[in-house]
């Protein structure tokens, strides 16, 4: 299925793979009760989706740990700071980037490729016509979820200019705002 929700156009491709790489992806499909060709499907899906855009954007792995550590150490007036100079700037770029548009709609499936590829937040968002409500689910703790929240606050200000009402936990966040 597309991020529109029709079902998507297939083409028949054929691949050769190393014997100790077709070895592992045919373990790794038994463990998940899938085919290995809905793996391979998945993973060529996940790179042009993702890996490859959020390379060039200069997106780097870290560890969940040491990015908890690293919001953890950093002083709170510094990291709002930076957090609202540049992830606005980021997440437009994002948008311009992957959907050609900055919306309110674009900024949803940028969170939702996000959450489906990104591995570090849950979205679910609940769109309604104009007003929105997203539920942001994350496994770090509640400097993460300020930090998320300064992120929301200045990104959906500046580019839709709205004022949001967000409410934060140690793990979750709920965002809401009506575009006019």
């Amino acid at each position: 299925m597309s991020e529109s929700g029709q079902k998507r156009k297939t083409v028949l491709r054929t691949i050769r793979l190393g014997a100790d790489i077709s070895e592992k992806m045919e373990a790794k499909a038994k463990a998940t009760g899938s085919s290995v060709n809905s793996l391979l499907s998945s993973l060529i899906t996940r790179y042009a989706e993702w890996d490859e855009l959020a390379q060039r954007f200069g997106f780097m792995d870290v560890s969940k740990e040491f990015f908890r550590m690293f919001l953890d150490a950093a002083e709170d007036e510094k990291l709002k700071q930076i957090t609202q100079e540049r992830v606005t700037t980021n997440w437009k770029d994002f948008m311009e980037f992957w959907f050609g548009e900055v919306s309110p709609d674009a900024f949803v499936k940028m969170l939702s490729r996000m959450s489906t590829y990104g591995w570090w937040l849950e979205v679910e968002p609940r769109v309604t016509g104009r007003d929105y409500a997203l539920v942001i689910r994350h496994d770090f703790n509640l400097r993460f979820s300020q930090f998320l929240k300064w992120s929301f606050d200045s990104t959906l200000r500046t580019l839709f200019k709205v004022t949001p009402q967000i409410e934060t936990s140690g793990s979750s966040l709920l965002v809401k705002f009506t575009v006019p």
